[in-house]
C-alpha cells in the first residue's frame, strides 16, 4: 500500500477501471464464504458495464460495486452470488467510498451537490447536501476521523455558473454523520484530521477529537508558491500557521498525509524542482526531514510507503522512466533522520512501489 505526496494527484486509485472478468473473479477468490469450502464456488452475473470500483465491508460478505459509466451502485450480501441495484437517484453515482474506520459506513458521491451515505452496509441510504458545491476534482472528496466515524471532511468546489475555470475549493465538515454539514474553510488545497489513523495521537484528547490541518492559499496571494499550512482545533473558528522549520513558517506546501503515527508535509523549494519534507508526531512540533547529502528529493519523484508505528518508509526515484527504480529510506523514531535501506527498488511511472510490509 502506497501513499504519494504530490500536487493535484490523479487520486482515483480506488476507481481504476477494472476488467469485468478479473473483477468478478477477484470477488470470488476474495470471498470469505468461498474460503470456508473445500472447492471454490463459482457464480456469474452479467453487468451492463465494467465495474470501476468494488469493495467488501470488513468481516462480512457484503460487497458494493460501482458502475461509473451507468452511474449505478450494486450491492451483494452473499459475496457476489446475487446483486441488487442500490436505491438512490438512478444514474448519478459518480464515485463510491468506504469509511476505513467503520465497517458499516460508505458513501456515494454525485457530480452535483446531493450525495448519499449508509450506516448499515448499504441496506439503506440517506441523502445529504453540500450547498452549491460539487466534489473536488483535484483530490479525494472525503477525509475521515479514526476515532469518531461520524466526523468527515468533504473537499468540494464552488463554481460560478458558466465559469468552468472560475471555481474555488472549499472544505466542508460534519460532526454527526451528515445530519448537519457546515463550511470548514475556503481556498483549501486539502485537509486532514490529525487523528486520521488509529496510531496518531497528539497527546491531548481535545486535539485528538477536533484538530484539523489544511493546506491553504497564501494570505494575500493564490500563487502556489505561497501555499501554507493552517491548523485549528475548533473547525477554523480560530486558526494558526505552525512553524515548520525552527521558529519560522514555510510556504510552498503542496500536500500533507498521515502515515501511521506521523503527519508528513511536502514543500516545494523556490525556483527548483526539489522538495523538502516536514514531519510531526504530535501535530504541534514539526521538524524538517534530513536525508543523506547525496540524496535529492524531487517533485513527483518520491512515494511515502505504508510504514511502521516507529518509522517512516520513503522510496525516492533514482532512475527515470520508462524503467524507473528507486532507493528505499527509513527514518528514525521521530521521523526526521533518514538512512538508506535498500537500493534499486522496483517502481512504475505512477510512483507505485513494489513493496510489502
Amino acid at each position: 500500500m502506497t501513499s504519494r505526496i504530490e500536487e493535484n494527484p490523479n487520486y482515483h486509485v480506488a476507481t481504476e477501471v477494472l476488467d469485468k472478468a478479473s473483477s468478478l473473479a477477484a470477488l470470488l477468490w476474495l470471498s470469505p464464504a468461498a474460503a470456508k469450502k473445500d472447492k471454490p464456488e463459482i457464480s456469474s452475473h452479467r453487468f451492463d458495464n465494467a465495474p470501476s470500483n468494488f469493495f467488501y465491508f470488513d468481516d462480512s460478505n457484503v460487497v458494493l460495486l460501482h458502475d461509473r459509466e451507468g452511474g449505478l451502485v450494486h450491492r451483494s450480501d452473499d459475496a457476489g452470488k446475487s446483486w441488487d441495484k442500490v436505491d438512490i437517484d438512478g444514474g448519478k453515482a459518480w464515485d463510491m467510498w468506504r469509511n476505513p474506520h467503520d465497517n458499516q459506513k460508505a458513501y456515494i458521491m454525485s457530480k452535483g451537490s446531493t450525495h448519499w451515505h449508509t450506516d448499515d452496509q448499504g441496506k439503506t441510504w440517506k441523502d445529504f447536501e453540500i450547498p452549491k458545491a460539487r466534489p473536488s476534482l483535484f483530490r479525494a472528496p472525503l477525509a475521515f476521523h479514526a476515532k469518531d466515524s461520524n466526523k468527515v471532511l468533504i473537499h468540494s468546489e464552488i463554481c460560478r455558473i458558466g465559469g468552468l475555470m472560475d471555481c474555488r475549493e472549499v472544505t466542508f465538515y460534519t460532526k454527526d454523520g451528515f445530519e448537519k454539514v457546515a463550511k470548514l474553510k475556503e481556498n483549501t488545497r486539502g485537509c486532514i484530521f490529525a487523528h486520521a489513523t488509529p496510531e496518531f495521537k497528539t497527546g491531548d484528547n481535545d486535539k485528538d477529537d477536533d484538530r484539523v490541518i489544511c493546506v491553504t492559499t497564501g494570505r494575500i496571494s493564490f500563487d502556489r508558491r505561497q501555499h501554507r499550512l493552517a491548523v485549528s482545533s475548533n473547525f477554523f473558528h480560530d486558526e494558526e500557521e505552525p512553524n515548520l522549520e525552527g521558529d519560522r513558517t514555510v510556504q510552498g506546501i503542496i500536500n500533507i498525509a498521515v502515515v501511521k503515527g506521523y503527519i508528513v508535509a511536502a514543500a516545494r523549494a523556490p525556483n527548483t524542482d526539489e522538495l523538502a519534507m516536514y514531519v510531526t508526531d504530535d501535530a504541534s512540533t514539526w521538524h524538517r526531514a534530513v536525508f543523506p547529502s547525496d540524496s535529492r528529493i524531487k517533485e513527483d519523484a518520491y512515494t511515502v510507503l505504508e510504514s511502521t508505528s516507529y518509522s517512516i518508509e520513503v522510496d525516492v526515484m533514482t532512475v527515470d522512466p520508462p524503467n524507473p527504480m528507486g532507493v528505499l529510506f527509513t527514518s528514525n523514531s521521530n521521523g526526521t533522520y533518514f538512512t538508506k535501506n535498500i537500493a534499486h527498488t522496483n517502481r512504475n511511472v505512477n510512483g507505485i512501489v513494489d513493496f510489502e510490509k
